[in-house]
């Protein structure tokens, strides 16, 4: 039963599947005194602990929590308390916090694992961590710790089709590729140069160039031209702004073109979740940032960054050299924009609309 249910434990009593044997909250047992069994019935022999403050419903269950499980393990007394002003009651083992540490309204966050208040804004998304600080001095040592471990790369890229023919037909794909050591600085990167063969941005204007980069990426572990460093790299991460609805279904098309091995594709309702071709997996950063990339620096009050606007209909092989004035409004697709939307890109375009623009540009 437990490979069926693809976990590592199978409850026969709550008929439930879990990983976790100290998460497990099982019906069919006492939740007091951990006793197998239906739960401890109360009678006139209750009482409360004076040590973990918590209220045993007998004189049984009272007992066995005073006494370990198992040779050398902590008593149930030792390992949970009762906070008497909130009425809390938790695991001290897995909370890490003693009845003396403890604050009333605090809640611990499965995600960052501290503590909150109530109402506080918790961390769904953490800051990628990194194994060593390349600001400090020793920057030889600090990269000498990598070695052997195993470590990510990112891939961000972003297509544009023309669309004339009724058919999207990928002419510009531009991937940005780094590590967490230089996602945020332009500086030469010990990791990531020899890796991406000193190129950390990648032009192309064919859905085909984009496959067959991909698949020997995929294929060899770098790409074409990089070298292999010590610092081993088992995963690859490669990003896409709504990827499930469109960049996705451009991606699996180049995959199926090129990839001499089938890749592994979780979809949900016709949406293309991630896909994973060797060490490369395609996830969308939509599941993560739930906006359109325009709504992306307000959310996070990043006030130096801005996406433009793009004339995406006028996105035509007879254009690619054009140069001159503005494109129409309508080039624009304002109809597909919000209300909102709308009205920043018409005060925009009246603002721009008699300026140079360069397609190549």
């Amino acid at each position: 039963m437990p490979a069926f249910f693809e976990r590592h434990y199978f409850c026969e009593a709550c008929q439930k599947g879990y990983d976790h044997a100290d998460q497990h909250e099982c019906h069919a047992i006492c939740q007091r005194c951990q006793q197998s069994g239906p739960p401890c019935l109360e009678d006139a022999t209750h009482r409360d602990c004076d040590t973990c403050h918590r209220r045993f419903p007998n004189q049984m269950c009272y007992d066995r929590h005073l006494q370990p499980r198992q040779s050398g393990t902590p008593t149930i007394c030792q390992r949970w308390t009762k906070c008497l002003q909130c009425g809390k009651e938790w695991d001290i083992l897995k909370r890490h916090r003693t009845l003396a540490e403890h604050v009333c309204g605090e809640y611990e966050c499965s995600i960052c694992k501290k503590w909150h208040q109530r109402g506080d804004r918790w961390c769904f998304i953490q800051k990628l961590k990194s194994p060593i600080d390349l600001t400090q001095p020793d920057r030889p040592q600090q990269l000498a710790k990598l070695q052997g471990k195993d470590l990510t790369r990112f891939v961000f890229y972003d297509f544009e089709c023309s669309q004339d023919t009724g058919e999207h037909l990928v002419n510009l794909c531009v991937l940005q590729c780094c590590c967490h050591f230089c996602m945020a600085s332009s500086d030469p990167c010990d990791y990531c140069d020899p890796f991406w063969n000193g190129q950390r941005e990648w032009i192309f204007r064919t859905l085909d160039d984009v496959g067959k980069w991909f698949i020997h990426l995929s294929a060899h572990g770098t790409v074409p031209g990089g070298k292999s460093t010590q610092i081993k790299s088992t995963q690859i991460i490669a990003v896409a702004h709504n990827f499930k609805g469109y960049d996705g279904l451009l991606m699996l098309q180049a995959i199926h073109d090129h990839a001499i091995a089938a890749p592994q594709v979780i979809m949900s309702s016709g949406k293309v979740m991630t896909v994973t071709l060797g060490t490369v997996k395609f996830v969308d950063s939509l599941n993560f940032l739930p906006m359109p990339l325009r709504d992306v620096p307000k959310t996070f009050g990043l006030m130096e960054l801005k996406k433009g606007y793009f004339p995406h209909f006028f996105n035509k092989p007879d254009h690619y050299a054009y140069v001159g004035p503005y494109p129409p409004a309508e080039e624009y697709d304002p109809d597909g924009m919000s209300v909102s939307e709308r009205q920043t890109f018409y005060a925009w375009y009246q603002q721009h609309k008699h300026e140079s623009f360069d397609f190549q540009q």
